[in-house]
Formats: C-alpha cells, structure tokens, sequence
C-alpha cells in the first residue's frame, strides 16, 4: 500500500510541476524536473526515477506515449553513508549529491 501511495504522491507531484512549467512529459523536461530539485535526498530522487520508469513503461503499453521519457535519464546510484556522519545516519538522510542533510552534525574522527 505504502508504494501506491508513494506512485500516486509523486505522480500528482510532477504534473503539478509540469503545469507549472507549462511543459509537457519528455526526457528533457525529466532532467529540468530533477535539476530544480537538488536538495531531495538521493532515496527520494531514486524512488521518484523508478516511479516515472515503471509510468512510463505502463503509458507505452497503452499506447499513451510514443517514447519513454525516462531513456535518457542517468540511472540513480544510491550513496553510501560517508565516514563521519551522525550516528543513525542512513540513505534517507542523504542529498543526491551524497552529503549529509544539514541538522547532522559530522562525528568527529576517534569518537
């Protein structure tokens, strides 16, 4: 249920985006779409790319789209949690960039 939720949630949330824009799906308006977002966290950006994958994928079998906005996209590769970071840090807690949200104070090297 959860992951429905998440589709749905991030579906609304790129149409909203694209009317915005006044834009329409394509490959370019994708990667417009996560440049204008670079503080989502690299779980968030990689969830996101799946859901559109997977729309994408869908909106082609049903002969809503011709192409597959989503073939261009650079697949995303989740970080790994660098030395230093907060106790309990985890992949949620990072920006796509692969550094710590702000609020987590890097761990002192020895503590």
């Amino acid at each position: 249920m959860h992951t429905l939720r998440a589709y749905t949630t991030d579906l609304r949330h790129l149409k909203t985006w694209l009317e915005s824009e006044h834009s329409s799906l394509s490959g370019t308006t994708l990667r417009h779409y996560f440049a204008t977002h670079p503080d989502w966290a690299a779980a968030t950006v990689s969830r996101k790319h799946s859901t559109l994958q997977r729309f994408s994928r869908w909106a082609l079998r049903k002969e809503l789209l011709l192409k597959d906005p989503t073939l261009d996209l650079e697949h995303v590769q989740l970080p790994s949690i660098p030395q230093g970071a907060a106790p309990g840090a985890d992949r949620a807690d990072l920006r796509a960039d692969g550094h710590v949200f702000a609020g987590r104070p890097p761990v002192p090297a020895g503590v």
